[in-house]
């Protein structure tokens, strides 16, 4: 489902210093530069870190160019990862980039990594120019933010039309470089820095980030770059995939990068960055694989591939004194043929080429992220999407969501989700993107069930699938599920899925509709009283010492804005309640506290949050109140107590 949205610049300043006497040592929010880990290094190893320039120092860069920046995270899938319309770095930017498991504290990037970058001469004559990695700029219209589309939708977006959902979450945006760019390269015979000022490429970019929700694929981060050229065709195009090594904990931001090692398998295409262990004292089995994959109609075998580490690229800069010198040594790099061998630090780059582009044509070109626990892992997962590649990663969709309806009664709930007329019935659903040719794919529902919210966490209660077709548990198809000796009165939350049968030719697991597409709250209890007589307080009586956040489920719970309780949480219930009634609240000297409205057949309760009419906290004490019903014009008076 498409959900366009329009923030406001994000501009989050990070005081940025570096120690002079130390400078690959990059300084991040609240840690101290002078770490007890560096502090801990030996003579040798901060000598060799002394001799490394850091790639923020070598090529850091201004522009007065200003434009809209929108920056969203990843909800699917297994990696949290930042995506930005414009470049992020520790200037800008200050949290997580790339965190995988999610929910673990350990990044697996540096901030702005990884960036395409193009070196190219112009069509009508020899001069060349280059794009540095992080000078892509935002557009500026108003919906110039980033879009989400979810897998199978189709959308109109304005400069992507029409666009059509490939993966679970696809972010989709346009950036543009029309702006000169400063890079700043170092002088080694005044051992000063000095700035080069790079002409604009004048190249627009429409990029697709993408992730999937289902393993295996659910570890990888897709990216889709549609190229064209604003101003003037290009010839001798090399594309550059630039990353930089970071595993580690988030904290230690200065020596993450500095003790990961990379290594590149030519036969596929594929860097693989692992963490070394040395200096951060993190020895996380985790890996980060790099892909870079040309358009289907150009093989592989004509084209000309490099890689090298980040040495080679801050070595052959040094001392340049013009920007025409700089752009031919750059593509000098990108088009060296020379691949790296062995195991060298984490930042290093991956250049293909070369292409042309004339003007008004679109050269498209796929990135991977590829995450997992060990090399052998990444490698697995790189095999599988040379296979997607064939079909432009396309994979087995899940069935759609069944049409959930909830019924509630005394201390129970029922959930169904049989297909009515005009109901779209996962069962009869059709995938013509399945390898298999699987006529129908559909399997089986799933049951999940939630007691805090409808954010999780969400735990699976039942399942069902078609017997005696060798798929699955053969547990027999169900489309109604009964939970009993819940709490009246209590909020849970439940959601069903349907997911489909493995595709036999990838070997891609079952696919399962996502289960934020049926989410719903539901209550038990019995429907309003016929009269009104029997009405109560509960709790009675409150007590504000009481843990009633702790209850599952919880009495009380984040209803507002805030994601934690606050005063507007609190809870007092009447219960027992006719359909139709007016609620009023008094002190004991007859002063009116508040008013509640109840119309409703279907439920006995109304809540009350101790509140007054005129928005204040009320005090401890003794309480009446008096319900009226409506139809009938009866009154019944009780009273119940607050204990602060």
């Amino acid at each position: 489902m498409l959900r366009p949205v329009s923030r406001e610049p994000i501009d989050l300043w990070v005081p940025w210093t570096l120690n002079m006497t130390m400078k690959p040592f990059i300084v991040h929010p609240g840690v101290d530069r002078y770490s007890k880990a560096v502090i801990l290094c030996s003579k040798a190893a901060i000598l060799f870190l002394l001799l490394l320039p850091a790639p923020s120092d070598l090529e850091a860069q201004t522009s007065s160019f200003t434009s809209t920046a929108d920056t969203k995270v990843h909800s699917a899938g297994n990696v949290l990862r930042v995506v930005s319309t414009r470049t992020l770095t520790p200037y800008t930017y200050s949290g997580p980039i790339c965190q995988y498991p999610p929910d673990q504290n350990l990044e697996n990037m540096m901030v702005g990594s990884p960036v395409l970058e193009l070196a190219a001469a112009i069509s009508d004559h020899d001069s060349l120019k280059y794009l540095y990695t992080q000078w892509w700029a935002p557009e500026t219209e108003r919906w110039d933010s980033i879009w989400v589309v979810s897998e199978k939708d189709t959308v109109s977006i304005p400069f992507w039309q029409p666009y059509h959902g490939l993966t679970d979450e696809d972010f989709i945006y346009r950036c543009t470089n029309d702006q000169p760019q400063t890079v700043r390269v170092y002088d080694p015979v005044t051992e000063e820095y000095g700035s080069l000022s790079l002409p604009a490429l004048h190249v627009g970019m429409h990029v697709s980030n993408m992730t999937w929700s289902e393993p295996p694929l659910d570890d990888i981060i897709l990216t889709r770059y549609r190229m064209f050229p604003k101003q003037f065709g290009l010839t001798n195009l090399f594309v550059s995939l630039y990353f930089r090594g970071g595993i580690g904990l988030a904290t230690d931001y200065n020596l993450r990068e500095q003790d990961d090692r990379s290594m590149y398998i030519p036969d596929a295409h594929l860097a693989i960055v692992s963490d070394g262990g040395m200096l951060d004292g993190i020895a996380s089995a985790n890996c980060v694989g790099y892909r870079l994959f040309p358009p289907l109609d150009i093989p592989s075998a004509q084209l000309w591939w490099t890689t090298k580490d980040d040495f080679s690229r801050q070595s052959a800069v040094r001392g340049l004194k013009s920007s025409n010198e700089y752009c031919k040594v750059m593509h000098g790099l990108l088009s060296s043929r020379v691949q790296m061998a062995g195991n060298v630090l984490g930042s290093n780059w991956i250049a293909t080429g070369p292409f042309v582009l004339p003007l008004g044509d679109t050269l498209e070109i796929w990135t991977a992220e590829i995450l997992g626990q060990g090399p052998n892992d990444v490698l697995n997962k790189s095999a599988l999407l040379d296979l997607l590649r064939q079909r432009d990663f396309v994979t087995p969709h899940p069935p759609p969501p069944p049409p959930l309806r909830i019924e509630r009664a005394d201390k129970s709930l029922t959930l169904r989700w049989d297909a009515r007329l005009g109901d779209v019935d996962p069962e009869t659903y059709r995938d013509p993107d399945r390898w298999d040719g699987m006529e129908t794919p559909f399997e089986g529902y799933r049951v999940y069930k939630s007691t805090q919210s409808l954010n999780g966490p969400w735990t699976p209660i039942f399942e069902c699938d078609i017997a005696s077709d060798g798929f699955g548990r053969e547990f027999g198809l169900q489309h109604e599920y009964r939970e009993d000796g819940l709490l009246n009165h209590a909020t849970y939350y439940y959601a069903v899925t349907a997911f489909s049968k493995r595709d036999t030719v990838t070997g891609l697991p079952s696919r399962e509709s996502r289960l934020q597409k049926t989410m719903r709250v539901a209550v038990p209890g019995l429907p309003a009283r016929a009269r009104v007589g029997e009405v109560a307080v509960v709790p009675n009586p409150y007590r504000t010492d009481a843990a009633y956040t702790g209850y599952d489920p919880p009495w009380e719970r984040p209803t507002g804005r805030y994601p934690t309780w606050t005063e507007g949480d609190r809870r007092i219930q009447f219960i027992n309640l006719p359909r139709n009634c007016i609620i009023s609240i008094y002190t004991l000297a007859g002063d009116l506290v508040d008013l509640l409205r109840h119309e409703d057949a279907t439920l006995s309760f109304h809540d009350w949050n101790l509140t007054s009419y005129v928005g204040q906290a009320v005090a401890s004490g003794l309480y009446l109140f008096t319900v009226e019903d409506r139809e009938t014009g009866e009154v019944q008076v009780g009273k119940f107590v607050i204990i602060r």
